[in-house]
């Protein structure tokens, strides 16, 4: 198969009955070799998501800053439903809500779902969570059902085409983002968000959207 291109990490979160819980995500992009129309995607998900323990989506990575942009959703998802504050009834719709720091469904599905193109070209980055240790596991499964292998993934990979068109997205000024990168250590006279280095810019970025998500978090208590 070569180099693996799955991401994955352990999480644990506290409920606020003080209950804590471990969870595993995993993250890679995949390429379908049969053909699959998009309605067969939804079945997919919807017959892996009834397995015990498992949440799976497919995800437009067009609006992805980095891994740690669905980390922080998928955190957000698990948090929520342990606290029974989730927004959707299911968790693959909450994790586009999260994604989007927004909780209106159609904005995150636009952002963030596959589209019809999407689904013929048979390319997608798919994610996994599980409250079992077994994201290796269930991955291969996926690869096997699906006829699929993994293909680059260039999740973490830093442009300002790919930073303007996310900050543009999430509704981020500029000077929110000099604010940020102010409170970062960053030098706070330049004129232009392009003098700073892409990683601080992206950095900063990424620090925001969380915030997004954060605030969506807490409209449901």
């Amino acid at each position: 198969m070569g180099v693996s291109s799955l991401i994955t990490k352990r999480f644990s979160i506290i409920d606020e009955e003080s209950t804590s819980y471990e969870y595993f995500v995993g993250i890679s992009r995949i390429e379908i070799h049969s053909e699959m129309v998009l309605e067969d995607f939804f079945r997919y998900i919807t017959n892996l998501n009834a397995r015990d323990l498992v949440m799976a989506q497919f995800i437009n990575e067009k609006y992805i800053l980095n891994q740690e942009h669905v980390f922080n959703a998928c955190y957000f998802v698990q948090k929520t439903f342990k606290n029974k504050t989730n927004i959707s009834n299911n968790p693959y719709i909450e994790l586009f809500l999260y994604l989007a720091g927004n909780r209106q469904i159609k904005v995150g599905i636009d952002a963030f779902g596959i589209t019809k193109e999407l689904a013929e070209k048979g390319k997608l980055t798919f994610c996994l969570l599980s409250e079992e240790n077994n994201i290796p596991e269930r991955f291969e499964e996926t690869l096997t059902e699906l006829n699929a292998t993994e293909i680059d993934f260039n999740i973490n990979q830093l442009s300002l085409d790919k930073f303007h068109r996310i900050k543009s997205l999430f509704g981020i000024t500029d000077l929110q983002m000099k604010s940020t990168l102010t409170s970062c250590g960053m030098e706070s006279n330049k004129g232009k968000l392009t003098d700073f280095d892409i990683k601080h810019l992206f950095i900063s970025l990424n620090d925001l959207i969380c915030e997004k998500m954060a605030l969506l978090s807490l409209e449901n208590k």
